[in-house]
């Protein structure tokens, strides 16, 4: 996923209030990720978000905890922005600061129910 090939970047903290809300109203979250070589795809709903930004994301295979901070590029889309069969509400992308050519990134996209 590169940067410029979605949404637009919003602040750190409008991003903290789209997940409270998530985790508030118990939506179902698809969640992709990539970080260095490591890639991971699940859904689950966002149980909560600490004090230190972790958010974590409660799925039928357990817990999956991960740290945000205002050092990431935080991006919005809409529905606008994918197929119309992808059912995707929205999305918050999480773009992590790189050294190398790989876009690392966290994406946590709210479902149709």
């Amino acid at each position: 996923m590169k940067r410029s090939s979605v949404g637009q970047q919003i602040s750190f903290d409008d991003a903290c209030l789209i997940l409270n809300g998530w985790s508030d109203s118990r939506v179902l979250i698809f969640c992709q990720s990539r970080v260095g070589r490591t890639r991971l795809s699940l859904r689950g709903r966002v149980s909560e978000i600490d004090s230190r930004f972790n958010v974590s994301l409660v799925t039928e295979l357990g817990d999956i905890t991960f740290g945000i901070g205002s050092d990431l590029e935080c991006v919005y889309t809409d529905s606008r922005d994918f197929p119309r069969e992808s059912k995707i509400v929205c999305s918050l992308f999480f773009f992590f600061p790189q050294a190398g050519s790989e876009e690392d990134f966290i994406a946590l996209s709210e479902l149709e129910m």
